[in-house]
C-alpha cells in the first residue's frame, strides 16, 4: 500500500507500507524502516468528505500520520493488520 508519512518539519516522505513477519515495513525510495507489531498501540484509518484516506498510528512514544494513496487496498490491509496485531477494527463515521 502506497502512503505519504508526515515528517516533524511537515515534509512528506513516500513509502510502500507492507505487512512483514514481525512488523510493519516502510520501504522508501532512499531509505526504509520497520516497526515491530508488539510496539504498535493503535492504527486508525479515516476518510475525509472529499474521499481522501488518512492514517494515524501510535508506536511506542511516537505518533505517525499521513495519507494513504493506494486506497483500493485499505480494507484488505486493515483486515490483515488486525490479525497481526490481535486487535479489533473500529469503524467510526462523523459528520462535521
Amino acid at each position: 500500500m502506497i502512503i505519504f508519512v508526515k515528517g516533524k518539519d511537515f515534509s512528506r516522505e513516500r513509502y510502500e507500507l507492507c505487512l512483514g513477519d514481525t512488523g510493519l515495513e516502510f520501504i522508501g525510495e532512499a531509505d526504509g524502516f520497520s516497526l515491530p507489531y508488539a510496539e504498535i498501540k493503535d492504527f486508525c484509518v479515516t476518510q475525509s468528505d472529499r474521499g481522501k484516506v488518512y492514517f494515524t498510528m501510535l508506536c511506542g512514544v511516537r505518533m505517525y500520520e499521513g495519507q494513504i494513496i493506494d486506497e483500493d487496498n485499505v480494507e484488505q490491509f486493515t483486515t490483515e493488520l488486525k490479525e497481526k496485531l490481535g486487535g479489533i477494527i473500529n469503524i467510526e463515521v462523523k459528520r462535521y
